[in-house]
């Protein structure tokens, strides 16, 4: 009684507003706020009778904290109003109607009306607002009404209107009487009192009764346990609470229920618990046919917990079967039982044989229509106790098959052969053979065992067996088999896909025949005699090379003892390898039609492959032609012809055909000039000369121009002009121009001294003009390096020769004359600065393409002629020319200014677990692209490196080491240059524990104690610890060495052996990083 004091005592001071909150006096102070378990919160009035005639003074009015914590608006949102001086009650609703009268006086303070407003809430969070009243009441009003619910708790609030300060009266209407719990149970739907529940258990105890939510619950067990040291359950809102009891003892659970006016307390339910033992039933003799159907005791409760029978897995074993059971309350035990199982032992095998179709067999009353093999029989008058009073019985059908055959001839006598194809049973005491000939007669022995027999005259044989089995004679009659000693030579054998014209190329043809099945037959093989070589070796096939041979006649027959068949011949042709030429103009003009042909055998296969030409002859595509073919693009066509005559197959055979464009005719026009008529015309695309034909002979020439001189004025001249191409078919057509010479003589021409110039050359090259009349307008054309003053540009001209055209207008005549000035080209030449000793020295090599030893013109070095083909140089910028045999001249001043240099820095981590990738960012002083020529680790490690790539792909490198080592990562860049950075790497070891979860600490030897593994040597384990199923710790070490096996746990505690079963461990140590580690598990104890 002394606990159940203290805990009322800790109940009283927890809710001093709920039991002090009882009308004790006329007048109970409101509260500021709406929850009643706040400081100033509304106090909860069990009796509205508190508030009937209540009179007070609202608080005054702080504007600054109006509204802390306070619902905000009070009412909804159409009708607002906000909190100023608040006054709150707290009651219990005690009926569903409630009616308060609120009447306000002397008012005053308010900022713009004086007035009160009020509400009744469903909560404190302003969500249920029964009724509001927002609007300034300075009369008295009523509010309230139905829709309370019994035993809920309700929240009524009057504040002063915009901060007014009043007076007010409250009286009640109607609702005064309390409200009481009503009756309830406390119960537990898992546990009986009086039973006895197992230490660790879990139960669930239950309210009901009560439905209302304002209802606290305070749980208490006495004694206190581990899990309720204080005797106070941590439930306090809901009416089930779910109790553990880890240890064994009787303790009371009880319940006080309050709804803040009335308390039902002393509910109790007494619960029972203890240790649930371990199950070991009576050991089970079962026969060995009734074990799949056993399902184990049913009635024993060895550990008395009420429920009886195997509760484990229904699969049993012969020998101790064993389960851990897990109750629906979270007890675990285990149960046992020992299966011993009778195996049946016949008292007696019987087999019984029958004939092939002897059937229904009869045996102990039982009439069996189908053999049966091993069929366990338990016999009334024969039956013993136990399990061994069976009989196994098999009924056996005797059965022979086989076959009468033919097999061969020999000595002149067909050798008949009775084959068996099956026969059951397997071993048989004796079986025979009888033979009887074409009258029926048995020609051997009744009781001999013959299954060939020979045969010298023609008719029809039988065979009969004779099986013995058991004391039982079956007899097999087999079908007869027709003996015509005539007809048993051999026929012609059948000759198998023959070659009969193969190719000369050929070195050797295999010349099959079916092969016949009997044995002792031999094939006799003639064929000519010039062949190069055979192979004959009286089987059933023939190799032969032809060689030169022309062929002839192979034939083949077969000899058996009966005989030789008649032969099979075939004659052979030989075959010359196909030869043939394409016939086809090699070259010939788009779009028109060529002829194709072959000079080969029409009667040989021809294969042709046209190109892109298009087909348009009717001929048959697989002989020799002609065809008629068309190509519509230019370019050279391959033509393809495959031949073959049977076996012979020819090389492809191709013939290039050049399809050529037609050429445009020329655009011709005339100048008349003084005593000249010059012709001229464009330059057509692939014309490879020009036809002009004049009154007095026909020129052909390359020229687009003709000059005729010695005229009168008033001579009309005409020509024919056109243009040749490769072929014939590509001239363009004449085209006739006339013109009239009616101008005099001006003697206009133009001339240069300078007619072969570099390509380089800046200054330019002035054209004289020369004419017997000043002050021409000279108009110039042709190349588009002279302007319009006749000077002539070489850097802008083309390499080679370039036409330069001069035209004057003079009198309506033109006079026109041209020149040709030939510009050489420059050497072309490119260069490559190597550095190979980075900054080592101050030189460098400077490479040139073509070099020297190849170039068709020579390099000076700072004016010096270059004779080898790398030039050294220092840290200059040295002047390297090119001049070619015409003396043109392109020089470069090279910069030397020494190798491109970088600095490089890595991040990397200088410890790392083992296995870890260990990666290695690399960084440089540059934002440039380069490449990276190698890239060298020094160390023992796994992985692929950067070779011979761009930098940026190299700046984070992966490698797995195999060890603490020291490790050098070198770059080699820019041929010669290198950086190399070494650390120190520390590999730690993982530490990772082997814990077993399960030994069998029964001094046999073999996994007597639990062996704790370490994956490294040395583990120095800090704590280890072991509880039971209560939490008792049956197992304790500290600073226990891996490696010390004396320290591991033998399965005891104070030297003696713990029980059998399941325990927890937890073990405390420290990994690679220094970290501490906690691993915890099931640990399971079998003996």
């Amino acid at each position: 009684m002394e606990v159940r004091k203290i805990v009322w005592l800790i109940y009283l001071i927890l809710i001093p507003i709920y039991l002090g909150s009882q009308c004790t006096t006329p007048n109970p102070p409101a509260g500021l706020f709406c929850d009643p378990n706040l400081p100033n919160g509304a106090p909860l009035l069990c009796e509205l009778d508190c508030l009937d005639g209540y009179t007070a003074t609202m608080p005054p009015f702080d504007a600054m904290a109006s509204q802390d914590g306070q619902p905000s608006p009070l009412c909804d949102s159409m009708n607002g109003g906000q909190p100023n001086n608040m006054s709150w009650f707290a009651f219990i609703a005690g009926s569903e109607t409630i009616r308060l009268m609120v009447t306000p006086f002397s008012c005053s303070g308010g900022q713009d009306e004086d007035g009160v407003q009020a509400g009744i809430y469903g909560d404190c969070e302003g969500i249920e607002k029964l009724y509001c009243e927002s609007e300034a009441q300075e009369s008295p009003f009523e509010i309230g009404g139905p829709g309370f619910v019994l035993g809920q708790v309700y929240y009524f609030f009057i504040d002063g209107y915009q901060g007014s300060e009043c007076m007010y009266t409250i009286d009640v209407l109607e609702g005064e009487q309390p409200f009481p719990l009503p009756p309830f149970t406390y119960t537990s739907d898992e546990y009986t009192v009086g039973e006895t529940l197992c230490s660790g258990g879990t139960i669930s105890t239950v309210v009901r009764g009560l439905s209302q939510e304002d209802v606290t619950y305070e749980y208490t067990i006495d004694p206190p346990t581990s899990l309720y040291p204080t005797g106070m359950h941590p439930e306090t809102q809901d009416s089930i609470a779910l109790w553990t009891f880890p240890e064994s003892g009787t303790y009371e659970v009880c319940v006080t229920v309050t709804n803040g006016c009335d308390i039902e307390s002393d509910n109790c339910i007494t619960v029972t618990t203890d240790i649930l033992a371990d199950e070991v039933f009576t050991d089970v003799s079962i026969c060995l046919e009734d074990l799949n159907n056993y399902n184990g005791p049913d009635l024993e409760d060895p550990n008395g917990d009420g429920i009886p029978g195997w509760q484990g897995n229904t699969t049993f074993f012969p020998g101790e079967n064993r389960d851990t059971i897990t109750t629906a309350e979270g007890c675990i035990y285990v149960q046992s039982i020992n299966i011993n199982v009778i195996e049946p032992s016949s008292r007696e095998d019987i087999t019984i044989y029958t004939c092939e179709g002897d059937f229904p067999v009869t045996y102990e009353g039982t009439d069996y229509n189908t053999p049966v093999i091993g069929v366990n029989l338990s016999l009334d008058d024969r039956s013993v106790e136990g399990c061994d009073s069976l009989v196994r019985l098999t009924i056996e059908e005797i059965v022979v098959e086989a076959d009468v055959i033919i097999q061969r001839c020999e000595n002149g006598n067909a050798i008949l052969e009775a084959v068996v194809t099956n026969q059951q049973p397997v071993v048989i005491d004796s079986m025979y053979v009888r033979w009887f000939d074409p009258m029926g007669i048995m020609i051997t022995a009744p009781d001999e065992e013959i299954y060939e027999i020979g045969v010298s005259q023609s008719g029809i044989y039988m065979a009969e067996i004779v099986v013995f089995v058991d004391g039982v004679e079956c007899l097999f009659v087999f079908d007869s088999e027709m003996v015509d000693l005539n007809n048993l030579r051999p026929s012609p054998p059948a000759r198998i896909n023959w070659l009969i014209e193969p190719c000369e190329d050929r070195t050797s043809v295999i010349y099959h025949v079916n092969r016949l099945t009997e044995s002792g037959v031999t094939y006799n093989w003639t064929y000519p005699t010039d062949v190069a070589s055979v192979v004959d070796n009286n089987v059933d096939s023939l190799i032969i090379d032809w060689g030169t041979s022309s062929g002839g006649e192979i034939c083949v027959s077969v000899t058996n003892s009966c005989g030789t068949s008649d032969p099979s011949c075939e004659t052979i042709s030989i075959l010359t390898i196909p030869a043939a030429t394409i016939m086809v103009e090699t070259a010939s003009c788009e779009g028109d039609t060529i002829i194709v042909s072959s000079d080969g055998n029409a009667a040989w296969t021809h294969i042709w492959d046209f190109s892109d030409g298009e087909i348009i002859s009717n001929n048959d595509l697989n002989g020799p032609g002609p065809h008629m073919i068309t190509f519509n693009r230019i370019g050279e066509k391959t033509i393809l012809l495959s031949l073959n005559d049977g076996d012979c197959v020819a090389p492809d055979i191709t013939q290039i055909v050049n399809i050529v464009p037609r050429l445009e005719p020329p655009v011709v026009s005339c100048i008349a000039s003084d005593s000249r008529i010059i012709f001229d015309w464009d330059d057509i695309a692939d014309a490879v000369n020009y036809e002009i034909v004049t009154s007095t002979e026909t020129i052909i020439t390359d020229e687009t121009f003709i000059e005729l001189d010695g005229l009168s004025e008033g001579d009309m001249v005409s020509i024919e002009v056109r243009s040749l191409g490769a072929l014939d078919c590509t001239h363009s057509d004449f085209v006739l121009e006339s013109c009239v010479a009616s101008c005099e003589d001006i003697g206009f021409s133009i001339a240069t001294t300078e007619d072969d110039v570099c390509a380089n050359r800046s200054e330019p090259i002035t054209i004289d003009v020369f004419s017997s009349i000043n002050d021409l307008d000279v108009s110039w054309s042709g190349s588009e390096a002279v302007d319009e003053f006749g000077l002539f540009n070489p850097l802008i001209a083309e390499a080679g020769l370039n036409k330069v055209i001069a035209t004057v207008n003079y009198n309506g005549c033109v006079y026109i004359d041209s020149l040709e000035i030939n510009v050489s080209e420059l050497p072309v030449w490119t260069y490559e600065v190597l550095y190979p000793f980075c900054n080592a020295q101050d030189q460098a090599w400077i490479i040139v393409d073509p070099p020297p030893s190849q170039a068709p013109f020579e390099y000076y070095l700072n004016g010096d002629l270059v004779a080898v083909d790398t030039m050294v140089v220092n840290f200059e910028v040295p002047l390297v020319q090119a001049i070619n045999s015409t003396g043109c001249e392109s020089a470069e001043a090279i910069a030397v200014n020494g190798p491109q240099t970088y600095e490089f820095s890595l991040d990397f981590p200088a410890i790392i677990n083992e296995g870890q990738t260990l990666s290695v960012d690399l960084t440089s002083n540059t934002d440039d692209e380069f490449f990276l020529d190698s890239m060298v680790i020094y160390g023992t490690v796994d992985g692929d490196l950067c070779n011979t790539v761009m930098y940026s792909d190299c700046e984070r490198i992966d490698f797995i080491p195999r060890l603490s080592q020291s490790i050098c990562l070198e770059i080699y860049y820019n041929g010669s240059c290198s950086f190399m950075n070494c650390w120190e790497l520390t590999l730690l070891q993982v530490v990772s524990l082997y814990i077993p979860n399960v030994f069998s600490p029964n001094e046999d030897g073999n996994n007597d104690k639990w062996t704790i593994g370490s994956s490294i040597n040395g583990l120095n384990i800090d704590k280890v610890r072991v509880f039971n199923r209560w939490g008792n710790m049956v197992y304790g070490r500290d600073n226990m060495l891996v490696e010390d096996t004396d320290q591991h746990w033998d399965g005891k505690m104070d030297g003696k052996n713990v029980p059998e079963g399941v325990y927890v461990y937890v073990i405390e140590y420290l990994n690679e990083t220094g970290e501490n580690v906690t691993e915890t598990g099931s640990l399971t104890i079998i003996r």
